[in-house]
């Protein structure tokens, strides 16, 4: 009759704090909002991603699948909208000619763009101002949060990433 193994594990005590893996992990919790944001991916597990990440930090999420539907459900529900998170790359329209078609309307919405690809080469035609910010993807989600929060409290300088 097999009982099985037994395995004992002896850790020495530490005098330090402990890692800080478990800080980074939850880093951002504490930055929440109840603004509603305009939320536009192509890639539908991103868009799920972020959607959740946002609507667990107290945001109202709005998702659209490519860029002209973005400017659409823009168009239909301006007064609603606080930001908009949009990936650069998309199909019908990038990120970068959503913003230029709503900044038509309204010059002042915030608008945080992600990419990952270079910014660099991202801003070309793009006017970029206070209430433009890029952020390189992948990222964390403290980076979107912080990124967002910032723009909404109009604190951005135009570039939101920490490399």
């Amino acid at each position: 009759m097999d009982d099985g193994s037994k395995f004992c594990v002896f850790l020495p005590l530490q005098d330090e704090p402990a890692d800080t893996t478990y800080t980074e992990i939850t880093a951002g919790h504490g930055i929440r909002g109840s603004e509603c944001i305009l939320l536009a991916d192509d890639d539908e597990t991103i868009l799920g991603l972020l959607t959740h990440m946002l609507e667990n930090a107290g945001y109202k999420v709005i998702t659209a699948n490519d860029g002209a539907e973005a400017v659409r459900v823009y168009q239909a529900r301006t007064a609603e909208i606080d930001l908009m998170v949009l990936d650069m790359m998309m199909p019908e329209m990038s990120g970068s000619g959503v913003v230029q078609e709503v900044r038509q309307t309204d010059p002042d919405l915030p608008c945080l763009l992600a990419s990952g690809y270079s910014e660099l080469n991202q801003r070309e035609g793009l006017e970029v101002n206070a209430r433009t910010a890029f952020i390189t993807k992948p990222f964390r989600r403290e980076e979107l949060l912080r990124a967002a929060r910032s723009l909404l409290d109009g604190e951005t300088s135009g570039k939101t990433d920490q490399t």
